[in-house]
């Protein structure tokens, strides 16, 4: 292989991997955080719904991404030749996936940040026991707040990763025209996309 295929190769690779990784990371959150915090420890759905927001559907969307980018990667591998197209694989799930996003960023601003410093000093009766049990299970499970705050940023900065990765692999791509047209493609949807 020439060296740039090999860097190609990487591109892909590292496309796939960064959807995985934060596919991960959103299932983390969604297993160690929200069915914990709801299961165990009793927290109300509308509180877990105030810290989490969409988180499940974001996951889904990921995971859908993730498998689109892996079979793509494994198509390039072995020629491309009827391997799936990243293009189409943006245009069936940009737009849920901008609307969930936007509908998150908007949680996080408007929710999270607000419902926070509530688990933080509670003011009310319904906050002092949704507290309680939060710090209950940070201290039982070794979490703290900046962890928590961590995991639930990656989904903020995620759009705007799809452009970047992308003009990677396109850097990398001189195969057939058709397939180069629809990484070009793929780019110009993930980058509508980071706009919106």
């Amino acid at each position: 292989r020439t060296v740039r295929e090999r860097n190609l190769a990487r591109a892909a690779q590292e496309l796939y991997v960064s959807e995985h990784t934060h596919w991960a990371g959103l299932q983390r959150v969604v297993a160690n955080y929200m069915e914990v915090l709801q299961g165990d420890y009793g927290l109300e759905e509308a509180i877990v719904s105030k810290l989490f927001g969409n988180v499940r559907d974001l996951a889904a969307l990921s995971q859908t991404a993730c498998e689109g980018f892996r079979q793509w990667q494994r198509g390039l591998e072995t020629g491309g030749a009827g391997g799936p197209r990243l293009a189409e694989l943006f245009q069936r799930i940009g737009p849920a996936l901008s609307t969930a996003s936007a509908q998150y960023a908007d949680h996080y601003h408007h929710h999270y940040l607000v419902a926070l410093p509530r688990l933080e000093r509670p003011a009310d009766a319904d906050w002092r026991e949704a507290s309680r049990k939060f710090k209950r299970f940070c201290a039982e499970h070794h979490r703290n707040v900046q962890d928590l705050s961590s995991a639930l940023i990656t989904p903020i900065q995620r759009l705007p990763r799809y452009p970047l990765l992308l003009k990677n692999v396109l850097s990398f791509f001189d195969g057939p025209a058709e397939s180069r047209a629809d990484v070009a493609a793929a780019l110009e949807l993930s980058q509508a996309m980071a706009r919106s």
